[in-house]
């Protein structure tokens, strides 16, 4: 990481199973780094975010699970 810092939220096991669920059902919706920016962007949008301000390591545990309900709604 840049100058050795966090680049998102320090997860415990929990978290980790989360965000595994997450991009377990995010990761099928795109092929290219242009697609997933995309999709990143549409799910920030689904939960407020600011665009570009939407990435899985950076959620609370609270963000996950929104983020994991409203991907398992849109499947």
């Amino acid at each position: 990481h840049p100058n050795l810092k966090p680049m998102g939220v320090l997860a415990d096991n929990e978290m980790r199973e989360l965000r595994r669920k997450c991009h377990d059902l995010f990761d099928k919706r795109w092929t290219t780094k242009e697609e997933r920016e995309k999709q990143y962007n549409i799910l920030g949008k689904q939960l407020g975010y600011e665009q570009g301000k939407c990435h899985f390591s950076w959620m609370s545990k609270t963000e996950l699970l929104k983020a994991l309900s409203v991907l398992e709604a849109s499947t």
